[in-house]
């Protein structure tokens, strides 16, 4: 689960680290757009009311710490995993929102409760 990694996560991954990533993915952008959730993961968050530390860290920074790990800059690691770490749980919440949203807004209206 990602969110919009189908056009950022999975190429950057499969091209930076030579993989073939062919596992079931679910882009949380797109579900996210069907219901007028736009902009990035963080602004989602607010929206949506999921919290998280390290607000001021973006992808772009993500990178910038994964380099300084690499030159051995062990807190940089640290404040990486604690970020990535904030991502996974939030995108476990918001698809559990969305989710909700989604049934409500597209399928229960269909269903007849008449018995």
């Amino acid at each position: 689960m990602t969110f919009n990694g189908k056009r950022f996560d999975v190429p950057f991954l499969e091209q930076r680290f030579d993989m073939d990533i062919d596992t079931p993915h679910l882009d949380l952008m797109y579900p996210c757009r069907s219901l007028d959730l736009t902009g990035g993961l963080k602004k989602i968050e607010k929206e949506l009311g999921v919290t998280r530390e390290l607000e001021d860290l973006d992808g772009r920074e993500a990178i910038r710490l994964w380099k300084q790990y690499q030159r051995g800059d062990q807190q940089a690691l640290e404040k990486l995993v604690k970020y990535n770490r904030y991502d996974a749980v939030n995108l476990r919440e918001i698809t559990e929102d969305i989710h909700d949203r989604l049934d409500r807004k597209r399928y229960r209206k269909h269903i007849s409760t008449d018995a």
